[in-house]
């Protein structure tokens, strides 16, 4: 049985709900790499889930489109992302050329430098695919959670996963 309410409220058009997708997602990403309180990052997952509740009851959208739209704007950060830290990387790799390796400054500043590019390095290599599977999966729980299995058409969120640019529903057939 639906746990839908009622309708009567006015319907959020697709462009702002699937905005409100991205922006969610993103800040989803953001607040689990940081490592900060589980609330903040439920709180995330709660609004993803509200508008993707909305696509797919009030605009028909698919289970599929609403998830690969999450997963394109995590990719999409992600490689923004990438470009920023490499940005950043070869900032501080000059540096370290043009420091002095002969003064005890020059020196401490390479080792400072050396350190800083080897945590943006470290920020580079995060798996993009994990954060996808568990924003999608968490949001897609939490939609079954408020709203029933019905809406998203029987899908089980465990049978989701992640590969690259698409994504692979195990089951490959949902239930109409």
């Amino acid at each position: 049985m639906s746990k839908d309410p009622s309708p009567g409220k006015p319907v959020t058009s697709k462009k702002e709900l699937y905005c409100s997708i991205s922006e969610h997602s993103i800040s989803a990403m953001k607040v689990r790499k940081a490592g900060d309180p589980q609330s903040n990052y439920l709180d995330e997952i709660k609004l993803i889930s509200k508008s993707c509740v909305d696509l797919l009851r009030d605009h028909a959208e698919k289970p599929q489109s609403v998830i690969a739209h999450i997963e394109m704007s995590l990719y999409r950060h992600y490689k923004e992302e990438l470009k920023k830290l490499d940005g950043e990387i070869i900032t501080l790799f000059n540096r370290r050329k043009r420091a002095q390796p002969n003064t005890p400054y020059g020196e401490k500043e390479i080792v400072d430098l050396t350190v800083q590019i080897n945590n943006l390095e470290r920020r580079k290599s995060f798996s993009i695919a994990d954060y996808i599977e568990v924003i999608v999966c968490d949001t897609l729980k939490q939609v079954i959670n408020t709203h029933g299995t019905e809406i998203l058409n029987n899908f089980n969120p465990d049978e989701y996963e992640y590969h690259g640019e698409i994504s692979f529903i195990r089951s490959s057939d949902l239930k109409p």
